[in-house]
């Protein structure tokens, strides 16, 4: 196993939520999600893959997403 190996699986086993979830959030995603009629829910972010769904876990805010990456089209 090399360094990075070993820091990712460090970080998944013991890091906590690095971007606690503003008051009402988890509330307000379950209104849009209760009417959600043709729209797609989804987070920008500066994050890596990793942090962000280690955060999502956490959070237990994954289910509400539809997308969480976007590649850009040419």
């Amino acid at each position: 196993m090399d360094l990075i190996d070993t820091y990712n699986k460090h970080y998944r086993e013991h890091a906590q939520i690095s971007s606690p979830l503003f008051n009402g959030a988890i509330e307000l995603l379950v209104k849009l999600k209760q009417k959600q009629k043709g729209y797609i829910s989804a987070v920008v972010t500066g994050k890596g893959r990793l942090g962000l769904e280690h955060n999502l876990h956490h959070s237990n805010t994954e289910h509400f997403l539809v997308l969480s990456e976007l590649q850009m089209m040419r």
